[in-house]
């Protein structure tokens, strides 16, 4: 205490160590909320990370899965496929052990030489049936199709229009029947078919043996 010129005491006002730690604290508190900050984004940062890493793995597995399923798929298909070989291959198989069966050969004409293919005709069943792994035939394009006609004492009977395709995968082909025949032929016609041949279109012929 200081004595004034009155003899009046004066209280001396002394800074309080409060204020400072107040301050202290304060300072304190921005500290640790900076670091929870920087630990939020951190964590942010790493959970993003994990999430990316995550979805990407997902993405993969449904990739992966989506091979999976086409392969089985592809699979699936080529044992139908051989499934189907092996049917028409038992067939042509018995049809050549069936006396009731007779195999027609057909050769190429003028119009293309090195053409062939193989006619069964079911003589009292009167079934018809081609056998694309024996044809040799020049695919045909979108505006004309091949026409399988049987000759019935000189008279053309029309028996069905076909395709030949690079990719044709069925052995057999079934056409229209017919009881009586003594020459089978195939010209190529307009799409749709010709209801009489065109000679000069004649590709095979053959005659149906005695």
């Amino acid at each position: 205490e200081q004595t004034s010129a009155g003899n009046h005491p004066v209280k001396t006002i002394k800074l309080n160590a409060d204020t400072t730690n107040a301050s202290d604290i304060h300072d304190s508190k921005i500290k640790r909320l900076r670091f929870a900050l920087v630990a939020c984004i951190a964590l942010l940062v790493v959970s993003a990370a994990a999430l990316y890493s995550t979805y990407s793995e997902l993405d993969s597995a449904k990739e992966r899965i989506a091979d999976l399923n086409a392969q089985n798929e592809q699979f699936t298909s080529t044992v139908n496929y051989m499934k189907d070989v092996n049917t028409d291959l038992q067939k042509i198989a018995d049809m050549s052990a069936d006396p009731d069966w007779t195999t027609v050969r057909l050769a190429g004409t003028d119009m293309d030489p090195n053409a062939k293919m193989i006619v069964y005709w079911h003589t009292t069943g009167n079934h018809v049936m081609m056998d694309n792994s024996k044809m040799q035939l020049p695919a045909n394009d979108g505006a004309h199709q091949y026409q399988l006609w049987a000759l019935v004492n000189g008279k053309p009977v029309d028996l069905g229009v076909f395709d030949v395709k690079p990719d044709t995968k069925n052995i057999l082909v079934t056409m229209k029947g017919i009881a009586s025949a003594q020459t089978f032929a195939v010209t190529l016609e307009k799409r749709g078919g010709s209801p009489s041949p065109t000679m000069d279109q004649m590709i095979v012929a053959g005659n149906v043996a005695i």
